[in-house]
């Protein structure tokens, strides 16, 4: 067995029990609750209107579940001392970030180049953002505001509820006002765009 001195001595800055195995990560996996899905899918959501300009479950499976696979490939390890809901937000986060940079350069995520940058979609996310935090300002929603812009400078659940001080049922409460908002803009283009 090794002596805890000879790993402190080891010349490699991270060593592999700095991240949790494939074991570990299903284990992580197949504990979590109703509620942390039902929070990463909503976050799942989130990050994909600006990728796909809707709101759709199948898209938000999409990320999560390519989120887990690049866990499990160790592509995106999970380090150990951050929580895995933590972990799956900031893979996601990353990966629909590149999803939306490729967008911009391709047509629907494929090998085909766009004919032109995808500047209308980039709009079209900008004008749904602009209208969700019109229409929240307009209702007085001003900590949902808040959590938005928390949103938008990519911090997570915790970090936005550590740097708005509020507690975790405020900030579901704000979360859920944003979505209602992100939902109505969402059929209100899908009647005007005649989806």
């Amino acid at each position: 067995m090794e002596s805890p001195d000879s790993s402190l001595s080891s010349s490699a800055s991270v060593t592999p029990a700095t991240y949790h195995d494939k074991v570990e990560v299903l284990a992580a996996w197949g504990a979590l609750s109703e509620a942390e899905i039902g929070r990463l899918m909503g976050f799942a959501r989130y990050r994909m209107i600006p990728v796909t300009g809707r709101l759709d479950d199948s898209d938000a499976k999409e990320l999560l579940h390519e989120a887990l696979v690049k866990t499990l490939e160790g592509t995106r390890q999970w380090r150990h001392g951050v929580q895995f809901t933590h972990h799956l937000f900031g893979c996601m986060r990353s990966i629909s970030h590149n999803w939306f940079e490729q967008a911009g350069r391709n047509t629907e995520l494929s090998d085909v180049p766009a004919p032109s940058p995808s500047l209308d979609s980039a709009l079209d996310a900008q004008a749904c953002i602009d209208w969700i935090r019109e229409r929240l300002q307009r209702d007085g929603l001003s900590i949902a505001l808040r959590v938005l812009d928390c949103w938008l400078d990519e911090h997570t659940a915790a970090e936005t509820q550590q740097i708005l001080g509020i507690p975790q049922d405020v900030y579901w409460a704000a979360r859920k006002q944003i979505r209602r908002r992100a939902e109505s803009v969402l059929e209100l283009r899908g009647t005007t765009h005649g989806r």
